[in-house]
């Protein structure tokens, strides 16, 4: 992927207590984790695929992450701006919670 199909985003899962996964997805390489953002105040449901992110998480402790955007240019996510909080979604389930810290272009684009 292309750095402008990417954010950089900080993260954290819910617990199962808060309605968040068994147990928070581990990050080896290559990632299948594919779950879906929605931007806060939408209802839109935005592909996205992890693809830098520390390889274990624990739920309620924040992490930093890398983010591609699954159907970049063709959607081009023009909410996905820094500061903006999102929800991580799995279905209608809603596993976590984050903000984006930045989204990374690519120099030449």
């Amino acid at each position: 992927m292309h750095k402008s199909s990417q954010i950089e985003v900080e993260m954290v899962f819910l617990t199962t207590a808060e309605g968040g996964r068994k147990r928070p997805p581990v990050f080896t390489t290559p990632t299948n984790y594919r779950p879906h953002i929605v931007v806060a105040g939408t209802t839109d449901y935005l592909g996205v695929i992890f693809e830098a992110a520390p390889e274990f998480v624990q739920a309620q402790v924040p992490f930093t992450a890398t983010l591609g955007l699954l159907f970049y240019p063709k959607v081009d996510y023009p909410a996905l701006v820094a500061g903006v909080e999102f929800t991580i979604r799995e279905g209608a389930r809603v596993v976590g919670t984050g903000r984006v810290i930045k989204r990374l272009y690519d120099p030449v684009a």
